[in-house]
């Protein structure tokens, strides 16, 4: 077994009773965060666990059920891109066939564009007090702003095709050229820690606002 899914393990003992699987994904280039999620049968409190680049993130089978049905990322895009290192295969594979295959609602999408004016809500207000600001916000910052792109692009892709989910590759391929180009300037400067960009949000901000007329 993988040794982080080990000590997540250990750590979420007695919090979410049987675990029942947990996928692995994320990019594996240096300095690029590797997410874990575990499926627990029941999920007595949300607990999600930091240690640097490693994330663990625990929800119980009805929490994602949920997720499966507005087609989110959060769910959907580990069970399409991640690799299986606890639990049974067959189990993960069924479902893999399932969200690979399931109708898009207009609750789905609708859904997809409130994450994404969300997560832009949350980057808006990770405002330093100078220049010089501090590792968490810029973490907060990136994350935001990153979030509210991938969401929108996937309301806007799964408005073009209401069956199966898709990845998140693919829901940039289908994007716009100047959001892909502020997506990948996102996605690098998250990864490499740098400080919050003004200049970025606004320019998001401003594809945003195009879309909404």
């Amino acid at each position: 077994m993988d040794e982080f899914v080990k000590i997540g393990q250990k750590l979420t003992d007695g919090c979410h009773g049987l675990l029942r699987f947990v996928i692995k994904y994320g990019s594996e280039s240096k300095n690029s965060d590797t997410d874990y999620l575990a499926v627990y049968k029941n999920l007595y409190r949300t607990q999600s666990i930091t240690a640097g680049c490693l994330d663990f993130w625990a929800i119980s089978e009805n929490s994602l059920e949920k997720y499966i049905q507005v087609v989110d990322p959060f769910v959907t895009e580990p069970i399409l891109t991640g690799k299986i290192v606890y639990g049974d295969n067959d189990e993960v594979y069924s479902i893999i066939e399932r969200v690979s295959s399931i109708e898009i609602t207009p609750e789905a999408i609708r859904h997809l564009i409130a994450r994404s004016f969300k997560s832009f809500d949350v980057a808006c207000n990770v405002v330093p007090s100078d220049s010089n600001s501090d590792q968490v916000s810029n973490r907060e910052y990136w994350s935001g702003l990153s979030y509210s792109i991938s969401y929108w692009c996937f309301a806007k892709a799964y408005k073009k095709n209401d069956k199966g989910a898709i990845k998140l590759s693919k829901a940039i391929e289908q994007a716009p050229t100047d959001v892909q180009k502020i997506w990948e300037k996102t996605v690098r400067e998250k990864q490499y820690g740098t400080n919050i960009s003004a200049h970025l949000i606004d320019s998001w901000a401003n594809c945003l606002l195009r879309e909404a007329k």
